[in-house]
C-alpha cells in the first residue's frame, strides 16, 4: 500500500491518495443555508407559548394550594441559602412572587406559567434550529403545550417548573 519513508508533506499525500482513488474526489456539497427564523415559524412558537400561558392562567386557580407550594412559601419568608431538601431558587422565586404579585393563587402560579411558556418557546427555537419549517415547529410546540406532565407541573409552584 503506502510506505512512509522519512517525512512526506500532507499535500503530496493527499495528491497521491486522490490519484489512486483512495479518497473520493467528488466535489463536496455546500452547507445548507441557515433558515431565517423570521419566516413565521418563530411567530408560531410564540403564539403557542402565549396560548399555553393563557391556559395555565385561566385554570390555575380552580384548585387549592398544593402542599409543596405552602412549604416553598413558608421557606421564602425567612429566606436562607441552605435548605436540606431543595435548592434555594424556588424559595427565592416564592419570595419575589409574594412581594411583587401578592399572595393569591394566581399570583404565586404566574412565574411557573411564565417558565412553561418559555419552555414552549425554546422547544420551537430548537425545532427551527434542527431545520423544521412552520408545520414542524407548530407540532413540536403543540406537543410541548399539551403534554400532561407540562400541564401539571407548569401550573403550580414547584422546583420542576423551573
Amino acid at each position: 500500500m503506502y510506505s512512509f519513508k522519512g517525512s512526506i508533506s500532507l499535500a503530496k499525500l493527499y495528491e497521491t491518495m486522490t490519484e489512486s482513488g483512495a479518497i473520493n474526489s467528488a466535489p463536496r456539497l455546500p452547507f445548507p443555508e441557515r433558515r431565517n427564523p423570521s419566516d413565521g415559524a418563530l411567530g408560531i412558537a410564540a403564539v403557542l407559548a402565549l396560548l399555553g400561558m393563557i391556559i395555565h392562567l385561566l385554570t390555575n386557580s380552580r384548585y387549592g394550594y398544593f402542599r409543596d407550594e405552602l412549604y416553598f412559601l413558608a421557606c421564602g419568608d425567612p429566606l436562607a441559602w441552605g435548605y436540606v431538601d431543595f435548592a434555594p431558587m424556588v424559595a427565592l422565586i416564592a419570595k419575589i412572587s409574594r412581594l411583587v404579585l401578592g399572595d393569591s393563587l394566581q399570583a404565586i402560579r404566574f412565574l411557573p406559567s411564565l417558565a412553561g411558556a418559555v419552555k414552549v418557546l425554546l422547544t420551537g427555537m430548537i425545532a427551527i434550529e434542527l431545520g423544521a419549517k412552520r408545520f414542524g415547529t407548530m407540532l413540536a410546540c403543540l406537543c410541548s403545550v399539551v403534554a400532561p406532565i407540562s400541564l401539571a407541573i407548569d401550573g403550580m409552584l414547584t422546583m420542576n417548573a423551573f
